[in-house]
């Protein structure tokens, strides 16, 4: 493509003719000020994109979401060039005492200045891979162009023609991060799900795979089925397909916010230790199940869902175990907070709520154990306690637990009376 515009972006005060300069800064050189990561282009409209000394101030996870705009308003066979610092090398110089130790780790990581922190770094095997999964094509590495005495990469790239899968998963994640927001604590679990929406994209045009997907993404979001489906709707990848049920059911689970109604439901529901994750997947399969059957009758919906309708929804970023595995683990620390205070009534509430939503959580049960066999009426639980904790751990742990519940069987005062709000290490 000729006649498109030509970007510099990130360009703080490095200046390019023939390019329109953009910068987030106040303080820059820049044409106008935008967004690196949230461009105003159309969809395959740039010509060329060079963003030097720019990917390392996001994370890793907002890196994919970087690159995926990008690649998204890059025209077929536009090209990208970008620079980073080159971490491997780097280290390898500190590590040898070959280069100014402040200097250097000024370069890696940037400095507390606006705009100036690096939030990740790259080798040239990291790079290489993160440009080839955001879709780019034809990737070379050359002679770094600026900061020549530092250790750097120089990547370019182009944007393969005909690649219509990539071109999607680029519009979804900017559709995506407007759905659900730029929490990386979020968005680096929901990276399962994108991959899962990505292996589905060849299936789309099978109503039944469809909505069986779109179903199984709602289940931990249902911004994650309506953006996926606003974007392969929007590049055309359904071959005129009609959607508009499928598109209005989600957009009504997302109304009634689901999500948090389905995790309200899973704290009430019952669990067994040591099978939370198969729990939690069987859970998410009915509900998968549920939200195929709206599909076909929406008029339904409320019947179908009112089990769920009537649940208080409860604050989680989205449906995913490992995030529900976090909001036990809070729970967890909350215990241990009440107990340090001498509040023995939260602290043991704290540490059931925390097992009821992760049954899984070893330190849970193991504190639970500790707090009921001090407290003296609660001896046969604090047995059940230790005993769920010994099954959930390893050996070697399991042997300190069970050792442990026999003193407090004997009802000896060198029980530990602290609390632990991780495992300890052995």
């Amino acid at each position: 493509m000729t006649g498109g515009p030509k970007l510099n972006l990130g360009c703080g005060w490095d200046y390019k003719p023939g390019y329109l300069n953009i910068d987030s800064a106040g303080s820059s050189a820049a044409d106008e000020s935008g967004d690196a990561s949230d461009l105003r282009f159309g969809d395959n409209s740039v010509e060329r994109i060079e963003a030097m000394q720019l990917l390392e101030h996001f994370d890793l996870v907002h890196c994919r979401y970087v690159l995926a705009e990008w690649f998204r308003v890059l025209a077929p066979n536009g090209e990208l060039v970008l620079e980073s610092p080159d971490l491997q090398t780097s280290l390898r110089r500190i590590q040898a005492d070959k280069a100014d130790y402040e200097a250097m780790m000024r370069w890696v990581f940037g400095i507390d200045s606006p705009g100036l922190q690096h939030k990740s770094g790259f080798t040239k095997r990291a790079l290489r891979e993160l440009l080839r999964e955001a879709g780019f094509a034809e990737i070379a590495f050359a002679k770094p162009e600026t900061y020549a005495s530092s250790p750097g990469l120089r990547a370019s790239c182009r944007k393969p023609v005909g690649d219509g899968d990539a071109h999607i998963m680029a519009v979804f994640r900017k559709r995506l991060r407007k759905s659900i927001g730029d929490d990386s604590f979020v968005l680096v679990p929901l990276e399962k799900w994108v991959s899962i929406a990505r292996t589905g994209i060849s299936r789309l045009n099978d109503a039944e795979s469809r909505r069986s997907l779109l179903a199984r993404l709602a289940t931990c979001h249902p911004g994650l089925a309506t953006s996926f489906l606003e974007a392969v709707n929007a590049t055309g990848g359904l071959d005129g397909k009609g959607t508009e049920a499928e598109m209005d059911t989600l957009r009504w689970l997302q109304s009634v916010e689901f999500h948090r109604r389905a995790f309200a439901l899973w704290t009430k529901s019952r669990k067994d230790p040591g099978k939370g994750a198969e729990d939690f997947d069987r859970m998410q399969k009915r509900l998968e199940e549920s939200v195929v059957r709206a599909f076909s009758s929406p008029e339904s919906r409320g019947r179908s869902f009112e089990y769920i309708l009537n649940t208080r929804p409860r604050e989680i970023g989205a449906m995913d175990w490992w995030l529900v595995a976090e909001e036990s683990q809070k729970l967890l620390s909350m215990a241990v907070k009440a107990h340090g205070s001498g509040d023995m009534e939260t602290t043991i509430r704290r540490l059931e709520e925390s097992i009821q939503i992760c049954p899984d959580n070893l330190i849970a049960h193991w504190n639970l154990g500790r707090v009921l066999a001090h407290s003296g009426d609660g001896r046969s639980r604090a047995d059940e306690c230790y005993r769920t904790a010994a099954r959930l751990a390893d050996r070697k742990t399991a042997a300190i637990v069970e050792r442990e519940r026999l003193l407090a069987n004997a009802q000896t005062s060198r029980i530990p009376s602290g609390l632990m709000s991780r495992q300890p290490s052995l």
